[in-house]
């Protein structure tokens, strides 16, 4: 998604909204990666900023949150976008990549969602 302002996305969601009447078994996904480059422990606590916004149903202040946090999370608009679909969300997992790499100094946060 190339324009990631939240107006912009909020007005894709409502174009899918309106498809999605006619085609109720569409399965949405949206993909971005969290913060990025921090070391692990702040980008769990600047991640979990942007989790608790997404978890809400807030679009309008995981936008604030991202810019009062500084969190690099790369597709706000398209979280946002199909966050704004739906009314229920659940968190599946959150984890950086040292889980991985065991590189606990620079990290890239994860998280998956349950949306409903």
């Amino acid at each position: 998604m190339r324009d990631q302002r939240l107006n912009t996305a909020l007005k894709v969601a409502e174009k899918i909204k309106e498809l999605l009447k006619d085609y109720p078994e569409t399965l949405l996904v949206a993909s971005s990666d969290f913060n990025h480059y921090d070391e692990h422990e702040i980008t769990l606590k600047k991640d979990e900023h942007a989790i608790d916004k997404i978890l809400e149903g807030d679009s309008v202040g995981l936008y604030e949150n991202i810019k009062k946090y500084d969190i690099t999370m790369c597709g706000p608009g398209p979280v946002a976008v199909v966050r704004s679909i739906f009314k229920n969300a659940e968190l599946v997992y959150h984890t950086t990549s040292a889980e991985f790499s065991q590189d606990y100094s620079y990290t890239v946060g994860y998280a998956s969602f349950l949306l409903y």
